[in-house]
């Protein structure tokens, strides 16, 4: 279940513009996202939305800095990964 969540999440965050996974590849809970801008002004705005999103990678490598680790468990539910995706998307624009 925790690899159907991920990949659920990457194929819906790979249609938002600019967004990406930053290491293709096999992967099973934990997926590094590329986005357009720095990381963690995003992950402030979805935290507001009481989604704790993920790390800033950034913090422990300025070249990683527009990229956030996230992780998505069996206990996540499709409305789970709708409202992320969502909430990406929205913290995204306001960027």
């Amino acid at each position: 279940q925790c690899h159907q969540n991920t990949a659920a999440l990457v194929a819906e965050i790979e249609k938002l513009p600019g967004v990406e996974l930053r290491f293709p590849g096999p992967y099973f809970h934990e997926i590094v996202i590329k986005l357009p801008v720095q990381a963690e002004p995003v992950l402030e705005k979805m935290s507001r939305q009481g989604i704790l999103a993920g790390y800033d990678l950034g913090e422990t490598d300025w070249d990683l800095g527009n990229c956030m680790l996230t992780n998505v468990t069996e206990v996540k539910t499709v409305d789970d990964i709708d409202r992320f995706v969502s909430c990406l998307a929205t913290a995204l624009e306001d960027s």
